[in-house]
């Protein structure tokens, strides 16, 4: 295409080492059009390196051309407003644009001295960030993924290697390429290859819960958040380790203590009057039953209301109040924290048929395995003869 032919000169731009490019807004186009009607020496070799053998004489540049909508947005301003200069990322080339307005052109006309942030700077920018990331205090492995999926152990910090028993060069060299995985057990590695391909995993979460394989072959429980870094043509991923398997082991003693104590509750003999399994931390009466339950042993009110409700059973003041201060939530909860796994107290009772007979009551606490809620595994069963046996024991020692 032959040289547009333009009201000014440009032979002071043809010289520039700078790219050079001019403008003008087209009236039958968009708000976003603009056609393109000089370009120096440098712009048409960056040009052609784009776009070959076209021409950019005449080239529109709008959406899904060379420019984004930011810049330009940024060039509809500078028709009325102060330029001034920007940066922008192309996405659809992966270029990092400086644009230095040109102050001196005509209207209707615009132009910019367009400067690529060079390989330099991005190398520059990089071992900045990776200098970074090594004096970062914390257990993490940063890895980067080639453009062939394969996955390349950049470093590895002193509190992981001592999480995997080895140095920090033998951690690099473990978790290199496929290292990655095989230090993954077997039965989570779909789970880790899941979320790298996705980022994500199926809740929403960019954390997971795995067993890793140490250096010396053990095996520890870690939980893992993994943070996607895309800069400059690269991919990291950057892992942060947090060793749970005390956690995990405290957990499965907890699974062991519930599932017994459960076992207990359900094992019923001639004493129980009614078993109740009761979540603490939720108010809430999750289990009632037993061959002596008042009315008022529902699951339809919360727990709190149900122990109003059998105070009002315990015809001594005294012990009503006593069993009150008892089983009330605040004060399981702090029993439960200062160690304590059982409380019980022994009661004189009115049943719902009238009679009278002395009772005792007992709350068995733990945790639920997988809420951590405070669950009590809470009994009441007919103690009269050993209460008689009580009161007499007593009367003997007296006389």
């Amino acid at each position: 295409m032959a040289d547009m032919r333009l009201p000014f000169d440009t032979s002071l731009y043809d010289s520039l080492p700078i790219s050079t490019m001019i403008y003008e807004p087209v009236e039958r186009g968009g708000p976003r059009d603009f056609r393109l009607v000089y370009g120096n020496r440098v712009f048409a070799r960056d040009w052609n390196t784009l776009y070959h053998n076209d021409s950019y004489l005449g080239a529109l540049l709008k959406e899904g051309s060379l420019l984004d909508d930011y810049c330009l947005s940024r060039m509809e301003r500078f028709q009325t407003e102060s330029p001034h200069a920007f940066s922008t990322y192309i996405p659809m080339v992966r270029l990092h644009l400086h644009f230095q307005p040109m102050t001196d052109l005509p209207a209707p006309f615009g132009g910019f001295f367009v400067t690529n942030i060079t390989d330099y700077e991005q190398r520059d920018a990089r071992i900045h960030f990776l200098r970074n990331i090594r004096q970062m205090k914390n257990n993490a492995l940063l890895m980067r993924r080639g453009g062939d999926g394969r996955l390349e152990a950049v470093y590895a910090s002193e509190e992981f290697a001592k999480m995997m028993e080895c140095s920090q060069e033998e951690a690099v060299r473990l978790m290199d390429g496929m290292g990655f995985f095989r230090t993954t057990h077997t039965e989570d590695r779909p789970f880790e290859r899941s979320l790298l391909r996705r980022r994500v995993t199926d809740d929403g979460s960019s954390d997971l819960t795995i067993q890793k394989i140490t250096a010396r072959k053990n095996r520890i429980w870690c939980r893992i958040h993994y943070a996607f870094i895309d800069d400059f043509g690269e991919h990291y991923i950057y892992c942060t380790y947090t060793n749970v398997s005390l956690l995990k082991q405290y957990e499965e003693r907890l699974r062991s203590v519930y599932t017994s104590l459960g076992s207990s509750f359900y094992q019923e003999n001639d004493n129980t009057l009614a078993l109740f399994r009761v979540n603490i931390t939720r108010n809430v009466v999750e289990e009632a039953k037993g061959r002596d339950l008042y009315t008022t042993d529902s699951v339809r009110i919360p727990y709190s209301d149900v122990c109003l409700r059998r105070a009002a059973h315990y015809p001594i003041p005294e012990e009503r109040e006593r069993f009150l201060r008892t089983f009330d939530r605040s004060r399981l909860d702090a029993v439960y924290l200062e160690g304590r796994v059982t409380v019980s107290e022994v009661l004189y009772s009115q049943r719902k048929d009238g009679r009278f007979t002395f009772v005792a009551v007992t709350a068995a606490l733990t945790r639920h395995p997988l809420t951590s809620d405070l669950v009590a595994f809470i009994t009441e069963r007919e103690c009269n003869v050993e209460k008689v046996r009580e009161l007499l024991t007593r009367k003997i020692l007296a006389r």
